[in-house]
């Protein structure tokens, strides 16, 4: 039997940091805390803010 993995997936909202000016803080920490849980984050997206 195949060993199941909860997924997990973030998106982050911010013309920063997209922009480079900013540099995200948070999602290696996230992803880090996540990962001995057996939470493995399968996919991060980046979008602009809407204005």
């Amino acid at each position: 039997m195949a060993h199941k993995f909860t997924t997990a997936a973030f998106l982050i909202i911010g013309n920063e940091i997209l922009d480079g000016s900013t540099k995200d803080k948070n999602l290696a920490e996230l992803i880090a805390q996540l990962n001995p849980k057996g939470i493995l984050v399968r996919e991060v997206r980046v979008v602009r803010d809407e204005e």
